[in-house]
């Protein structure tokens, strides 16, 4: 792990906290995702969905988390981390999906594991209660920037949870099971992006979305924007950006 060839004083001056509170972190999620998992009748993958999520913090994102000025506490920011796996565990990686594993794997702690086993719940269902737990529990942001656009430093994929997945396909063209109900304006969204990119600088498009996802009135009116430009596309009316008040108030000074 990164911090074992740094001093807890080096590692504290770098993220902003001690490997002890990293670690508190972690622990303090590992209950939800027990309750998550044992409820859903995946009680097993535990270490295996905590095992990813601190690759994830090692492979970049104490790094990301440190960067933002108004960051939240780095026990929310693991929350996020989680919800996120947890997404992409359920769209691709639990057992249904696994080639030539058809039942959960063996245990290998000799403690009998007493947590009562349900019956597992479809990737669907799953989805929907982890955008619901995260809607809830995020008031300042409904996800990371870098949860959108991803991090280069990781190989662990920014996850399908919710509406999150919908950003995360439109803006990195991934190619994400057509399940949620806003995949079908992918192409809408990839029209505005070109009609953003054409007029304007790139990081117009990264501030348009940047904003978008925060919690404010003034986001309120640039995604209600934004949806009206993607069902207007869509049922091709044509539709201008010029004619969009919130969507050009960010764009605007980014200009060619």
């Amino acid at each position: 792990m990164e911090h074992h060839s740094m001093s807890d004083k080096d590692f504290h001056a770098r993220y902003g906290v001690t490997p002890r509170e990293v670690e508190d972190a972690l622990d303090e999620n590992r209950r939800r995702v027990a309750r998550r998992l044992s409820e859903w009748g995946y009680a097993w993958a535990v270490d295996e969905i905590m095992c990813d999520v601190a690759v994830e913090l090692l492979k970049g994102g104490l790094r990301r988390w440190a960067s933002y000025e108004e960051r939240k506490p780095l026990g929310a920011f693991v929350n996020t981390l989680i919800g996120n796996r947890l997404g992409e565990w359920m769209r691709t990686e639990r057992p249904k999906y696994r080639s030539g594993m058809t039942h959960a794997p063996l245990r290998r702690r000799k403690r009998k594991d007493t947590t009562p086993q349900r019956e597992a719940l479809d990737a669907t269902e799953a989805r929907r209660r982890i955008r619901n737990e995260n809607n809830a529990a995020l008031a300042d942001r409904l996800c990371e920037e870098a949860d959108v656009f991803g991090d280069p430093d990781s190989t662990v994929m920014s996850a399908p949870a919710g509406d999150k997945s919908s950003y995360q396909e439109w803006l990195t063209g991934g190619t994400q099971p057509l399940e949620l109900e806003s995949d079908k304006y992918a192409a809408d969204m990839e029209g505005l992006r070109q009609d953003v990119t054409t007029r304007c600088k790139r990081m117009a498009w990264e501030m348009l979305i940047r904003q978008c996802l925060t919690a404010t009135r003034g986001s309120d009116a640039l995604r209600n924007d934004i949806r009206r430009f993607l069902e207007n596309h869509h049922h091709g009316l044509g539709p201008s950006i010029d004619d969009y008040p919130y969507i050009l108030a960010v764009i605007d000074k980014y200009r060619k």
